[in-house]
């Protein structure tokens, strides 16, 4: 995840942002869990934390994700997600 994260900076600073200190630390390692910064809006973790999450958006009568995946243009991302999370909402 650290990696993800890691690569996600470099994309922002290309891009001209500069990431927030609890995101950088947890890249760094100077942080165990991710930043209130992403978990809060996105859907980031492990399956199990990810299926939660979506479940606790569906309580709340969200029926309809767009997903992006941190890992773009790879798609190691979208096929984790399609083997190990989506199959629980089929």
């Amino acid at each position: 995840m650290r990696r993800k994260v890691a690569a996600l900076i470099e994309r922002a600073r290309a891009a001209g942002a500069e990431p927030d200190a609890a995101v950088l630390d947890f890249a760094a390692g100077r942080a165990d869990a991710l930043p209130e910064s992403m978990t809060d809006p996105w859907i980031i973790g492990t399956a199990a934390e990810a299926r939660s999450r979506i479940e606790a958006l569906k309580a709340r009568g969200v029926d309809h994700l767009m997903l992006w995946f941190m890992d773009a243009p790879d798609t190691d991302g979208m096929a984790f997600f399609m083997e190990e999370i989506a199959p629980a909402f089929r």
